[in-house]
């Protein structure tokens, strides 16, 4: 009986031409070697952008990604924050905005040939995450970087993440808060400030959305 049933959900599946888009595992890209591409499964088609390349530095990139935006940090490092076309609303399709993540990139300059040292896809918001885009953009300082978020309803905060170059990676050494409520009546500012590296905070494995906590700003 339970046979039968499956067979007949597996073929009004089928005919229906409903088309799944599923996660292949618990990263929603793909890295080998020097190539990056989204590890969803989408519609298969060579005219798809899914199946097509832009190349950047050397780098082969899927058209699946457009650069949001990039930054060089120095000679030897360069910061590359990945949108999808779904999010930035470049591709007409059924593919849900929450199926695939921004990325952060992290290029190394060795000998003149840029490589990818690895990707985040836990420290860049996607459009979904607040009522309006919430990734405010990247600027180098003197330690290294700092990446800023805008996000929020009633109350609404501004986050400010610095990382600092340490031991030839970047670890998250102090964020900002700056939140207010939208009628003005209320107003708050904090600052965290991390001495100690630890992997959790570096910017290979940080997950951002672990530090957006907006302030109690009161009645």
């Amino acid at each position: 009986m339970r046979f039968r049933l499956f067979m007949v959900l597996w073929l009004c599946l089928i005919f229906s031409g409903i088309t799944t888009y599923a996660q292949l595992d618990t990263l929603t890209y793909s890295l080998e070697g020097n190539t990056l591409q989204p590890n969803l499964k989408f519609p298969q088609s060579n005219s798809s952008p899914f199946k097509q390349y832009f190349n950047y530095r050397g780098i082969k990139i899927s058209k699946y990604y457009e650069i949001l935006d990039s930054l060089a940090i120095d000679s030897k490092h360069r910061v590359l924050i990945l949108s999808t076309i779904v999010q930035q609303g470049d591709y007409n399709s059924s593919i849900p905005i929450s199926e695939g993540k921004r990325l952060l990139v992290l290029l190394r300059n060795t000998g003149g040939k840029w490589t990818i040292d690895y990707v985040n896809e836990n420290v860049i918001l996607n459009t979904d995450y607040s009522q309006s885009e919430p990734y405010q953009g990247i600027k180098r300082d003197s330690a290294g970087f700092s990446l800023k978020y805008f996000i929020g309803s009633v109350n609404k905060c501004t986050f400010i993440f610095h990382f600092k170059l340490e031991d030839d990676n970047f670890y998250l050494n102090k964020y900002l808060t700056d939140c207010y409520k939208i009628d003005l009546s209320s107003h708050k500012k904090k600052e965290h400030n991390y001495k100690d590296k630890i992997e959790g905070r570096n910017l290979q494995n940080i997950r951002i959305e672990g530090y957006l906590e907006i302030q109690d700003m009161g009645e």
